[in-house]
């Protein structure tokens, strides 16, 4: 949830690997850096697949509705 481009509370690593679970790939959160985020907006997450394989996963952070 949301007040303007504000988040109540924040979205971090754990709910970047939730979210790829839902989606079919589980992905341990422990790989995966894209730091705190407070705010609404597109962002850049690194996502390690093995040891030399890391991909750029972009996503967006909206207001629920």
């Amino acid at each position: 949830k949301a007040g303007g481009d504000k988040l109540f509370g924040s979205v971090t690593n754990i709910d970047i690997a939730e979210a790829l679970e839902k989606a079919g790939h589980a992905i341990d959160r422990k790989f995966i850096t894209s730091g705190t985020v407070k705010r609404t907006g597109k962002y850049t997450a690194s996502v390690r697949l093995h040891r030399s394989v890391i991909v750029d996963l972009a996503y967006e952070i909206v207001a629920e509705q």
